[in-house]
């Protein structure tokens, strides 16, 4: 059992040093694999617990234990950015620590310490950003599963003898931390690894600047659209915009002047249009929206109501302040063609915007 047990704790290990972390601040995995090397070093002392003849022996166990799990604590912190909450969790440890080496001892404590560190686990992940992932959840049910059986060791130190709880706090700990430890190590593996591929989807489809669609994703958005417009028999529009006089703005106030005015005129844009329409940066300073059930006569409402806010809005820069307008070109979408025709068509009315005195709205 002790060989089993000894094993599992390292394969989670392993799993712990092949985690891979986004850029923060902060990194979480130095605590994860703390956990482990702590949980083959208690595995180790419960072994040899019936040989313990003082309380001091016991003490030193139990801060392992104490460590064991405040590292997971801390670590889940970490990895998800709640700070405060980590300064917070060192005082309550520093304080509990010291009570626990100098006070009477209770061999119950870090039982009950197990406990609320289970929860505190679990409401960390439940309130994580983004939201939890499936490997997460399964990181809940071995929470729960350890939590139960921490329940179970309370209950018997109710109903039991000191040496009688003692002999069970052994055995359940042999039985059943070697399924806590392989769960923590298997699903915190596997939660990195589904945020990982979140963050590449998201890249994918994602423009960095804006965290509007990318050209490729856009199409992708537009075509599953087709289908179900058909079939409803509702139309859709396109509209194509472009920020007026934008190398005047880089010129002026630098390249990153540029960026934020790209930036600002996308939240105009966020602001006004619904949130299953499809927005998209197009390209430099060029931007689409489809909007799917709207006629013609709609998308000029809505893209008037984009070129109002733009003018009106000033966009404050390094003690600066920035006003710049857009022109806007509309078109019907045409659903027997490819989308990129009535992109085209768009593109054309936001010429006839160009070449007209710009900051205005045309249709195709």
């Amino acid at each position: 059992m002790l060989l089993s047990a000894l094993m599992v704790t390292l394969f989670g290990l392993v799993a712990s040093l092949m985690i891979r972390e986004p850029d923060a601040p902060r990194k979480a995995k130095p605590f994860f694999v703390s956990f482990f090397l702590t949980s083959a070093i208690i595995i180790l002392l419960l072994s040899v617990v019936p040989t313990f003849h003082s309380p001091l022996e016991h003490k030193i166990m139990d801060i392992f234990f104490i460590l064991n799990i405040a590292v997971l604590s801390i670590g889940m912190a970490v990895r998800f950015q709640k700070y405060f909450i980590e300064r917070v969790y060192y005082i309550f440890l520093f304080f509990y620590l010291i009570f626990h080496m100098t006070g009477p001892y209770y061999l119950i404590l870090p039982v009950i310490f197990g406990i609320i560190n289970s929860i505190f686990i679990i409401w960390l992940i439940l309130t994580r950003q983004p939201k939890p992932n499936r490997a997460d959840f399964g990181l809940i049910v071995t929470l729960l599963m350890w939590f139960s059986v921490l329940l179970f060791d309370l209950s018997n130190h109710i109903s039991h003898d000191h040496q009688d709880f003692l002999s069970k706090l052994m055995l359940t700990n042999l039985i059943f931390a070697p399924a806590f430890i392989f769960g923590v190590g298997i699903f915190l593996l596997a939660s990195y690894m589904m945020d990982s591929n979140i963050l590449l989807e998201r890249l994918a489809s994602k423009d960095e600047l804006t965290d509007m669609l990318n050209r490729r994703a856009l199409f992708e958005k537009i075509t599953a659209q087709i289908d179900y417009l058909k079939r409803k028999n509702q139309p859709a529009s396109i509209i194509i915009a472009d920020i007026d006089y934008f190398k005047k703005i880089n010129d002026s106030y630098g390249h990153d002047a540029g960026d934020e005015a790209i930036r600002h005129f996308s939240s105009i844009i966020k602001g006004v249009i619904r949130n299953y329409d499809i927005s998209a940066r197009y390209g430099g300073e060029e931007f689409i929206i489809f909007l799917p059930g709207v006629n013609t006569d709609t998308a000029l409402t809505v893209a008037e109501r984009i070129r109002s806010q733009c003018e009106s809005n000033v966009l404050s820069y390094k003690e600066n302040n920035i006003y710049f307008t857009a022109s806007f070109g509309v078109s019907e979408f045409q659903f027997d063609k490819r989308p990129d025709v009535s992109i085209n068509i768009a593109d054309q009315a936001l010429y006839t915007s160009k070449h007209t005195g710009r900051n205005r709205v045309s249709l195709k």
